[in-house]
């Protein structure tokens, strides 16, 4: 089922492992104030409207951002993927330049990306993991929601408010397991050979994404040639706690107008955004 919000130029979001598009309201809310957002729970999630199946390996997310399109009736459209999702959009983008006008990687593995040894015990035995991989979510997200709000007050609201988007649709374990283990078999550098589009590369702070280190993602700004880059206050959800500030830099990026908050791609370390 596609999901349409605000208007605009069409942006197609494709969410990260979790497969659940519920979870990046905030950032869809934000990025509505600029485009018509088309986004999807990933296939075998259940308002996906698709069972899950494995043995096709990217086949029916790709299948997806195509749906996407038609639903929207449009040929191309500014296509972005947070996390896992990014490696779903960049693919998609590598085979389908024609319909594609811009590239957002957002906090995005990158090719031949190895797991740390925390990831490989939850990939290992996903459902027996899961209760460690709550028990220990507060250490992973929790510095990050420190640096990128600095108030209590909206910390606790940005916390409660995830908490209820992830307890009314859930999260499969195995799904993700079996998705990480899908692209674990993708060659993702192929893909950024053939990207020609302008792209631009998301991260949030360096020490503060404890899923994917900004340092990993930083690697498609030489893989990609001319991609630019913007950093966000936070971590691997900089796109949730930032919303507005990343709505609005993508927004001017688009329009093909100066972003402050990001730098050419070309050499150097991305400097931080405001």
């Amino acid at each position: 089922m596609i999901r349409t919000l605000g208007s605009g130029p069409p942006l197609i979001m494709v969410p990260g492992v979790d497969g659940h598009c519920t979870w990046l309201q905030p950032v869809l809310e934000e990025l509505s104030r600029h485009f018509t957002v088309l986004t999807f729970s990933l296939w075998g999630e259940r308002d996906s409207g698709h069972r899950f199946d494995d043995s096709r390996g990217l086949e029916p997310p790709l299948a997806q951002v195509d749906e996407a399109l038609r639903h929207a009736g449009v040929e191309r459209a500014t296509l972005c993927g947070v996390s896992y999702g990014g490696w779903v959009a960049l693919s998609y983008a590598a085979r389908h330049p024609e319909r594609v006008d811009a590239l957002v990687l957002v906090s995005t593995p990158p090719p031949a990306f190895q797991p740390n040894a925390r990831q490989t015990r939850y990939l290992g035995a996903p459902i027996l993991s899961a209760p460690v991989f709550v028990l220990t979510a507060p250490g992973r997200v929790v510095p990050e929601i420190f640096d990128a709000l600095p108030t209590w007050r909206e910390r606790i609201r940005f916390g409660a408010s995830q908490l209820v988007r992830v307890a009314r649709t859930g999260m499969s374990p195995s799904r993700m397991a079996a998705r990480m283990r899908i692209a674990k078999s993708v060659d993702f550098f192929e893909p950024c050979r053939r990207i020609t589009m302008p792209t631009l590369v998301v991260t949030g702070q360096p020490g503060l994404d404890k899923v994917v280190p900004v340092e990993q993602t930083w690697k498609y700004l030489k893989l990609i040639p001319g991609s630019e880059s913007l950093r966000l206050r936070g971590g691997h959800v900089c796109t949730q706690t930032q919303p507005r500030a990343f709505a609005e830099a993508v927004a001017s990026w688009r329009r093909g107008e100066r972003v402050d908050e990001r730098n050419s791609g070309a050499g150097g370390t991305p400097r931080s955004a405001a």
